[in-house]
């Protein structure tokens, strides 16, 4: 389930001494269907490529399932596909994760509800580039992005939060969601998450 709406991009404080809840700041960030929002401003049109535009990656995605049994990743029943977008929101590349190797991380940021955090390492390079590392966890959905819900008819669903680490910070990514979850009949999960399944979905895309 993957969905891309016009919200801004939150990215979570990354100093030990802010508040433990993370707190959203927002920028004229483009999103993958053509348009450009502020905290305070409907939707615009994104600018029209010029005929020479290099196709250079400005923003990217992560989506699919996410599979976790006693308490470790199952890359085998793991399906993340990335997505790479240019500054016009072309779509340049999109492809599987081909086979990964999951790590522990420490957590980049105490003051975002999510844990534990993982560290992925694919064995094939030959796909659709990552930026960085991919380092993201699941944990409480923020606020911010409860307008996505609304969109995609998922306002009343107790789904979770998808928070990526980046080298400088920690975005407020996505959501994550169990069939049960989707289906609106279970329950959030309390931080740290433990064994599931859950379909990732980002929603704001993340900067390259």
């Amino acid at each position: 389930m993957a969905v891309r709406l016009a919200l801004v991009l939150a990215v979570t404080g990354c100093s030990s001494d802010e508040a433990s809840a993370p707190s959203a700041a927002y920028t004229d960030s483009p999103t993958a269907d053509g348009t450009s929002t502020t905290a305070d401003t409907a939707s615009n049109s994104s600018p029209s490529p010029p005929p020479s535009a290099s196709p250079t990656p400005t923003w990217w995605a992560i989506d699919g399932t996410w599979s976790v049994v006693d308490g470790l990743p199952e890359p085998e029943r793991s399906e993340l596909t990335v997505t790479a977008y240019d500054a016009y929101l072309t779509i340049l590349c999109s492809s599987p994760v081909a086979g990964f190797a999951a790590f522990s991380e420490a957590s980049p940021d105490s003051s975002v509800p999510a844990d534990p955090w993982w560290r992925l390492t694919p064995h094939d390079d030959s796909g659709c580039p990552l930026p960085y590392d991919l380092v993201f966890a699941l944990g409480v959905l923020d606020p911010a992005l409860y307008p996505a819900l609304d969109e995609v008819s998922l306002a009343s669903s107790p789904v979770d939060g998808l928070y990526v680490a980046g080298p400088d910070a920690v975005w407020s990514a996505g959501f994550a969601g169990t069939a049960d979850q989707l289906a609106g009949t279970g329950e959030a999960s309390e931080v740290p998450v433990g064994d599931g399944e859950w379909t990732l979905s980002t929603v704001v895309l993340l900067p390259w």
